[in-house]
């Protein structure tokens, strides 16, 4: 059953005019194009990953990049302030049914015309990013996947804590519910075995968060024989950002405890309630993995 908000075919394509004038509005053509996904889970710190490979590329290759982000898709479509205000519960999902075929249109137009690529992404769509990476092989790509490795404890309560601050900014919230968000950091495992099983040519890279967002520290790359494979090392490091978690648990609760204030202080109705339920299921849930690990200690 269709939505309030749903778009008809008309509104879809007038809605994705607008999303290609703006994103194609500067972008030139490479003789040898490179393609960069830069992904992870909401939360995880994409936008800083994204911001240092724009930045490297720049300044080793000297070509622009056409910037291809979901976010701001999003924004093209003709409801989406209305979808905010009304279900910011359920935006993203709302949103998403314009997102995910308007990415495809414009990845497979950015491929054609040959231009450089970053978007980011969370791998959560495997058959349409298997889509999208064969067209730019058949279109004579470079293709880099730049992982950023966070655990789901740390992306989760960051995606909260960026919610909040928009809310106080009196900004649209990203809002991402727990099941997408966990969904997400499943599928990028799904996603890179699909590469793989398929044998697409690429260079995987993962990243993990550094001291500066915009900064994150390399710890693998696709040549590297530490790990078997992009997914063992997305994993391991997954892991260590666990343990440095619990090592620093005080902080982490520190967290949820600031962060259930401010959302305390927010106007009642269906958005804050959801705030509360989500961050309540979090802390439990790291409670729960702290008595788990100082159980199998014992």
């Amino acid at each position: 059953m269709n939505s309030k908000y749903e778009l008809n075919d008309k509104e879809y394509e007038e809605c994705l005019d607008l999303a290609i004038l703006g994103i194609f509005s500067i972008a030139k053509p490479s003789k040898h194009p490179t393609s960069f996904f830069i992904v992870g889970q909401p939360g995880a710190g994409k936008t800083g990953l994204s911001s240092y490979v724009e930045k490297s590329f720049n300044e080793t290759k000297g070509e622009g990049l056409v910037k291809i982000d979901p976010d701001i898709v999003a924004i093209y479509h003709q409801n989406y302030e209305q979808i905010l205000r009304e279900i910011p519960e359920s935006s993203y999902e709302e949103l998403q049914k314009f997102v995910r075929p308007a990415i495809k249109v414009i990845k497979d137009m950015a491929a054609e015309r040959h231009v450089n690529i970053l978007s980011e992404g969370t791998f959560a769509s495997t058959d349409a990013y298997m889509d999208i990476l064969r067209n730019q092989t058949q279109n004579g790509y470079d293709i880099e996947i730049d992982i950023i490795a966070v655990h789901r404890f740390e992306s989760l309560l960051s995606a909260m804590e960026r919610q909040q601050e928009k809310i106080e900014y009196k900004l649209p919230p990203r809002t991402v519910s727990t099941e997408p968000h966990d969904n997400a950091y499943r599928k990028i495992y799904t996603t890179l075995r699909g590469i793989a099983e398929e044998g697409i040519n690429c260079r995987t890279r993962i990243f993990r968060r550094g001291k500066n967002e915009m900064l994150p520290e390399l710890v693998y790359t696709s040549e590297d024989e530490t790990y078997p494979n992009p997914s063992a090392a997305l994993f391991e490091q997954r892991e260590q950002n666990l343990r440095q978690i619990i090592a620093q648990k005080d902080a982490f609760i520190a967290r949820i405890k600031s962060l259930r204030n401010r959302i305390m202080q927010n106007e009642e109705g269906e958005v804050k309630k959801v705030q509360l339920e989500q961050l309540d299921e979090l802390d439990q849930q790291f409670l729960q993995e702290i008595s788990k690990q100082e159980s199998e200690r014992e």
